[in-house]
């Protein structure tokens, strides 16, 4: 049996009248069966199934048709084989209700009763018990569990094991549609622990947000870890002006958060401590968080690495890394002390600082021997104050010249190295501009290394030279890599620091709107070491056409990107297929916003401007483009 990818949390609502009515299901908890009429009265509009806690008297409390017994609580409680709830079938019908018997005016045993409509769905459920601590779901040949808890303090999960990321929703098996409070993130290399952090009895669903009546009184999440950068995904939030939830991170000034808008933060520190503090003092206010904790920068492409100081600083472990076949190579960026070493096997080879080298501009690199055991890290025990970029290719993967970008040069020239492909490795993380080429081939540029040129979708391909000479293309990564097209001694490419500015565009020319690290590669998607980043970019002028093309992406439902395009409705793009789109309009806008709140989530546009007939006509201004990016990292 294989585990669900989906699991979901049921929790008892507000303590007064707690029945919660879904669109499709009901929970009702033993304070609907309390004070005047003991009972509660619910429909079955074409059947319904109920499922309930396990009570502990006999015949306390019973499900009535018109008026006739038909079972009571106890005698429904049986589970299946493997653990199951089995569920009691209810006939179409409107006058139900679940009832106190006798003549007591309470219903002393504490109980939780989730019915649900024919139809709605499917799924196994299982109860969480007063006396036990701890259950394992197993796996039940269905992909989606509820899990009906008796105690309203909540339940955790931990420990998956399981062949896809999974969610957990606050509600029933029939609530697909509602907001799921954890969203497991799929690339298990950038991502390490999340928590989840809610007000409680947030059900995610739009019908009725439901809540309990203790106080909140403080989550406190920490990271043990080094470099540790926490993001926070307040996914669903409504709270009262002057009922504020504080956010508290190490190092930051405290956050006031009150808003029906969904908000998000990141920040970087060593040993993070995150703390979510709030008092209910409404009854219709709530929200939910999930915290994604990373403590690492580094990229593992297929036959390369990309080490930052981020793996480095306060970690005296360092990063393990393999050089298979023939060994490989080390390119890095300046360093003007020893605190980073290469080590095998605990001994000390070389210092960064020493093998910094560069021979007609270009880095020279460092060449290691195979060996499964070797490790970066740092020569002594204190914090690491450089910022650095390593580069480590197998030389399995071939060879190409490799330049670097350091945080003193604002600009500089690859000129013709007898190579096609030559590699920048920058030391600053928001990127850098390549413009004014030169040469008898279209070129194609990578965010990745010259081993990416096999394996990854380049971010930028030029239709043509004359394209590729008017155009400016911002690679917003700490490594890219140029595919000359050919080795010709004219070729030239301009490399300036990348800014976030208005520029203006041109017919003819095209330009990259991608997500802050995406590395449009199959293996490792996001170099997660960006700062927040914003594009735009500008131009006014006749009719013409704007070809977008979405070349590569994965973003997940609810966190979609915005396309404004002038005289068009706004559209809402994700998901992880390429997307193509062309637009023809008169003086036209357009528009890319997005803010990235999930680590895993990216994407790569290009975007080609061109006369209507698509014969390019170069140097005539046409129109108005804004790309604006909100990346959280």
């Amino acid at each position: 049996m294989t585990m669900p990818i989906v699991i979901r949390i049921l929790e008892n609502p507000k303590q007064h009248k707690a029945a919660i009515v879904f669109k499709n299901s009901y929970l009702i908890d033993e304070k609907d069966l309390q004070g005047t009429g003991n009972s509660y009265a619910f429909k079955c509009d074409n059947g319904c199934t109920v499922y309930t806690t396990k009570m502990s008297s006999v015949g306390e409390v019973a499900i009535y048709s018109a008026g006739t017994l038909v079972a009571t609580l106890d005698s429904i409680y049986i589970k299946n084989a493997d653990n199951f709830l089995q569920g009691y079938t209810l006939k179409a019908g409107t006058d139900y209700k679940l009832m106190k018997a006798g003549a007591l005016n309470n219903a002393n045993n504490p109980v939780k009763v989730y019915i649900v409509a024919d139809g709605a769905g499917t799924g196994a459920v299982t109860d969480f018990d007063s006396i036990t601590n701890e259950i394992d779901i197993n796996g039940s040949g269905k992909k989606t569990v509820t899990v009906l808890n008796i105690e309203s303090s909540g339940i955790t999960f931990s420990g998956y094991k399981g062949a896809t990321a999974p969610k957990i929703y606050s509600a029933g098996f029939d609530s697909l549609d509602c907001k799921p409070i954890y969203t497991a993130d799929a690339n298990t290399v950038a991502v390490g622990q999340s928590a989840v952090v809610m007000s409680p009895g947030y059900t995610g669903c739009a019908v009725e947000h439901n809540y309990n009546d203790f106080a909140m009184a403080s989550y406190d999440f920490k990271s043990s870890n080094s470099n540790t950068k926490a993001w926070i995904n307040f996914g669903d939030i409504s709270i009262t002006a002057g009922h504020e939830l504080t956010v508290k991170v190490s190092g930051q000034s405290d956050l006031k958060i009150s808003s029906s808008s969904v908000k998000n933060y990141a920040y970087v520190a060593d040993n993070i401590d995150v703390n979510v503090s709030w008092d209910q003092k409404a009854q219709n206010d709530y929200f939910f968080a999930q915290i994604d904790f990373t403590n690492d920068a580094v990229i593992e492409f297929e036959n390369s690495y990309l080490f930052d100081e981020l793996d480095l600083r306060s970690n005296r472990y360092g990063k393990q890394f393999i050089c298979p076949g023939k060994g490989c190579t080390v390119y890095t960026t300046k360093m003007t002390s020893a605190e980073v070493g290469i080590y095998m096997a605990d001994e000390l080879i070389t210092t960064l600082d020493l093998i910094y080298k560069k021979q007609d501009g270009f880095l020279v690199g460092h060449h290691l021997s195979p060996s499964l055991d070797y490790r970066l890290k740092k020569t002594g025990d204190g914090n690491m104050n450089s910022i650095v970029k390593v580069y480590i290719v197998a030389d399995i993967a071939g060879t190409a010249d490799v330049m670097d970008f350091d945080s003193d040069t604002s600009e500089f020239d690859i000129v013709a190295s007898g190579k096609q492909i030559v590699t920048v490795l920058s030391v600053n993380a928001s990127g850098m501009t390549f413009s004014d080429y030169e040469g008898p081939t279209a070129p194609k540029i990578y965010s990745g290394g010259f081993d990416a040129v096999s394996t990854c979708i380049p971010v930028y391909i030029a239709s043509s030279i004359e394209n590729a000479a008017v155009s400016k293309i911002g690679v917003v990564s700490a490594l890219a890599t140029v595919d000359l097209g050919s080795v010709d001694a004219s070729n030239n490419y301009h490399v300036t620091k990348f800014v976030d500015s208005q520029s203006t565009v041109s017919i003819g020319q095209s330009v990259v709107v991608m997500s802050p690290g995406c590395t449009g590669c199959l293996i490792n998607h996001n170099y997660n070491n960006v700062p927040m980043t914003s594009y735009y970019f500008k131009a006014e002028n006749e009719t013409s056409r704007a070809d977008i093309d979405f070349r590569d992406m994965d973003i997940s439902q609810g966190y979609e990107l915005t396309l404004k395009v002038s005289g068009q409705s706004d559209m809402k793009i994700g998901g992880w297929s390429a997307q193509n789109y062309s637009f023809t309009e008169s003086n036209m806008e357009i528009s890319i916003v997005w803010d990235k709140r999930r680590p895993s989530n990216y994407f790569i546009a290009q975007i080609d401007f061109i006369v209507n007939n698509g014969s390019a006509v170069f140097g005539t201004l046409i129109s108005t483009l804004i790309a604006i990016i909100t990346a959280l990292l």
